[in-house]
């Protein structure tokens, strides 16, 4: 990347994530309008990842930090079109 460009980090994990967001809910809708079988299976299943919740106590205030994240195939293609995207920019 050269200077100049707007081209940053945080800008794309946030196109990446949008992605990811489009495409699991284009999953999600899919998979309501395709009930039963293996195409259903594959839109609507994935892989649940997530950092389990924890707690900050400081007396005063408590923090509890956790984070979740399911992929299914539309969203592992929709992360893979805006990383495209991103290059193409």
């Amino acid at each position: 990347m050269s200077e100049g460009t707007n081209k940053s980090v945080p800008f794309f994990i946030a196109i990446v994530l949008i992605g990811a967001i489009l495409g699991g809910v284009f999953g999600e809708i899919l998979g309501l309008i395709v009930t039963g079988g293996i195409l259903n299976k594959l839109l609507v299943t994935g892989l649940s990842l997530s950092l389990s919740p924890s707690t900050l106590d400081l007396a005063v205030l408590s923090f509890t930090f956790g984070v979740g994240m399911k992929l299914n195939l539309l969203s592992v293609f929709g992360i893979a079109g805006a990383i495209w995207l991103y290059y193409k920019m």
